[in-house]
């Protein structure tokens, strides 16, 4: 997974298309957002990271990984925020289902849906949330479903 955002953001802007539009005929990153799409990255502006710090601490790990590979590929190192939301109006944000909290309030206020991967192993979803909290507009969450 890393390594899909690292070739998403080696152009200088990168929209993530949202996962209910994806058309797998289509690209899946563009260098022009389209509604529903996420900016990623545009120019220096890199979306901040966010992660809950009652997550594994693996996934931590992993998600300050992808920060560095962001740094190597773009020149800019996204700021990282454990346990409290960015001023920010785009984020990224990871976790595990029934171990981070923002997941957990994310799923349970019905922005992000988790039916298709709670207890399967290994597994991972990919969703554009919009408004997730107050004064952020638009989040790219990536769901796992265990430690892995």
């Amino acid at each position: 997974m890393i390594c899909f955002f690292i070739i998403l953001l080696l152009i200088g802007r990168a929209y993530v298309l949202d996962a209910k539009t994806f058309d797998p005929k289509e690209n899946l990153v563009s260098e022009k957002g389209a509604k529903g799409w996420f900016r990623l990255a545009e120019g220096k502006k890199i979306a901040p990271m966010m992660v809950s710090s009652d997550d594994y601490q693996g996934v931590v790990r992993a998600f300050k990984d992808l920060q560095n590979d962001i740094r190597k590929v773009t020149g800019n190192l996204p700021a990282f925020y454990q346990d409290r939301w960015p001023s920010s109006k785009y984020v990224i944000i990871a976790g595990t289902i029934d171990k981070s909290w923002i997941i957990k309030k994310l799923s349970g206020e019905g922005k992000i849906n988790v039916d298709a991967i709670r207890g399967k192993w290994e597994s991972f979803l990919i969703q554009t949330v919009l408004n997730p909290y107050p004064g952020i507009k638009q989040a790219l969450v990536i769901t796992g479903s265990d430690k892995r």
